[in-house]
């Protein structure tokens, strides 16, 4: 049986770096996407605070995918192996992750991630939170405060209303019907 899992990533590059966050989160979704529908990845800004070491713009990608348990192994080994492989040296690099089904309260990490736009966090209060609704942490590197954003990214796309769709897509057909529309595979609706 498949469910709807949230795969977050955040601060894995450096100013004047050759990789980027998005093109880290995108190489994700297309791996996942060779075994399982994925969707697109979306951004999600966070606080602009001098507190906090940012490249340009302290987002996270975050992407939804229809796995089950196995795939859902799959897809984390693949992340956290091609980030520990690519993230830039002065990278603080996280990674978030969960089954929807198996978060004990998606409310509690939407406000966490709300928190996150709006005032400084510490990646303790990240952990307490993950443990607290049962999502995967990780830092991939000792002291990587990535695991606020990263937390935070699954929040805010749960909550339906925030963040950018990265990239870009090219429809067939100039005119579609919101039925039509709502029917890519790409495309997440509100259906009511």
């Amino acid at each position: 049986m498949k469910f709807k899992f949230l795969l977050c990533i955040d601060d894995t590059d450096e100013l004047g770096g050759e990789i980027s966050t998005g093109l880290l989160a995108e190489e994700i979704a297309a791996s996942i996407g060779s075994f399982a529908p994925v969707s697109f990845v979306t951004c999600h800004q966070l606080l602009l605070d001098p507190r906090i070491n940012y490249t340009s713009h302290n987002s996270c990608m975050c992407l939804e995918a229809a796995l089950d348990e196995a795939q859902k192994q799959s897809a984390l080994n693949f992340a956290i192996e091609l980030l520990g492989r690519k993230c830039a040296p002065s990278a603080e690099p996280g990674i978030a992750a969960a089954f929807e089904k198996d978060i004990l309260s998606a409310q509690g990490l939407i406000n966490f991630g709300k928190s996150a736009k709006e005032i400084f966090l510490s990646a303790e209060q990240a952990f307490e939170t993950a443990r607290e609704q049962n999502v995967f942490l990780k830092e991939l590197r000792s002291g990587a405060r990535g695991v606020i954003g990263t937390l935070a990214g699954i929040g805010l796309r749960l909550s339906g209303s925030d963040g950018k769709i990265r990239g870009k897509f090219e429809l067939k057909e100039s005119n579609l019907s919101v039925a039509e529309l709502l029917g890519l595979n790409f495309i997440e609706g509100g259906r009511g």
